[in-house]
């Protein structure tokens, strides 16, 4: 099965520091260990760039790594080999007007693009540190999955 990275947990892979830092390797290595794909899209890519080239205490959050881009590009490499790199899908579109007609958009509208191409994708998991981001969306079909979640379960819960 493949399920979705969201862009927190690349972010707590780059972050040396960041307080989930240890536990989000060992979550994918148990989904992978049970024959799960990880992926992430060009939407993930994006907001990954966005946070690492962020100055610290810059931005929503306050959450910028300070990263140089040569730095930033580096990790999306990294990722590109060892986490699926999934293209768009031409129907995450019209995917994305229904849910917005359900649910608006604001500042929850990049989530709801994640959970529209999940649909188009028919990916069912996102693997996320903030699973409020994403609870809403759960009748939907998406299922929210927690590295803690997952550390705990020895895997897929």
């Amino acid at each position: 099965m493949i399920i979705l990275a969201d862009t927190n947990i690349l972010i707590q892979i780059a972050d040396q520091n960041g307080i989930f830092h240890d536990i989000v390797p060992q979550s994918i290595r148990l989904l992978e260990a049970e024959g799960h794909v990880i992926a992430f899209n060009s939407q993930i890519k994006r907001e990954f760039l966005s946070v690492t080239e962020r100055q610290p205490g810059k931005g929503p959050g306050n959450n910028g790594l300070g990263f140089s881009k040569e730095e930033s590009a580096n990790w999306i490499r990294i990722f590109q080999t060892s986490i699926q790199y999934l293209p768009e899908r031409p129907t995450s579109d019209s995917i994305f007007d229904q849910l917005h007609a359900s649910y608006g958009g604001g500042r929850k509208v990049h989530d709801l693009n994640l959970v529209a191409f999940m649909l188009a994708s028919r990916i069912e998991i996102i693997l996320t540190i903030n699973a409020q981001d994403f609870s809403r969306y759960q009748p939907d079909g998406i299922r929210v999955l927690t590295p803690q979640e997952a550390v705990q379960s020895g895997g897929l819960i």
